[in-house]
């Protein structure tokens, strides 16, 4: 019995992945430039190659964990459609502006 109101109470797991994506992927790209680049500083293209590349995939994963989230119908609900909405819109703003 006990089983079966966890199961249907939806503990909002994958919500939570997506906003730890969305908080560590800065300190995250950070330390992935400074562990590739160590003599450059951090506008050097291979650090800034690793960090771009990290925070792609920190927002990508995080937009993935939140629709899950979403689809999964997790509680609360707000909190799986805020982070999936404040991944897609960084990923959506990121496509705009285009430098040049």
């Amino acid at each position: 019995m006990q089983n079966k109101i966890t199961v249907e109470k939806k503990m909002p797991y994958c919500s939570i992945l997506s906003a730890v994506c969305a908080v560590s992927s800065l300190p995250l790209a950070r330390f992935g430039a400074e562990w590739f680049a160590p003599k450059e500083d951090y506008t050097g293209y291979g650090g800034l190659g690793v960090a771009i590349a990290i925070l792609v995939v920190s927002l990508v994963l995080g937009l993935t964990l939140g629709l899950i989230g979403t689809l999964r119908s997790e509680k609360p609900r707000a909190l799986a459609v805020s982070i999936t909405l404040i991944h897609a819109s960084a990923i959506i703003i990121l496509l705009l502006n285009k430098p040049g």
